[in-house]
């Protein structure tokens, strides 16, 4: 009779490919990571650009309103002093 010699069955499929997964999966976050960072720059440059052109829009109406009411204190003024010079 021939003796078989059997050695314990190892599951090759798992430890084989356990580090090229663990590497993907380290890689896949930080990509992810780096697409996030990416983004939230994008976005804070955006705001910030929103920001900026909204600010001087409103400089520019806070100036226009300024000069308007100027305008409408100094036409009140000459009204009076017309009005007080027909008297």
């Amino acid at each position: 009779m021939t003796e078989t010699q059997t050695t314990p069955a190892t599951d090759s499929s798992t430890t084989d490919t356990r580090e090229p997964i663990e590497a993907t999966v380290e890689r896949t976050v930080a990509s992810v990571v780096r697409i996030g960072r990416l983004w939230a720059v994008y976005g804070l440059e955006a705001g910030r650009a929103s920001l900026q052109a909204t600010g001087e829009t409103l400089k520019a109406t806070s100036e226009i309103l300024r000069d308007l009411s100027k305008r409408i204190d100094d036409h009140a003024a000459d009204r009076r002093e017309s009005d007080a010079v027909s008297r």
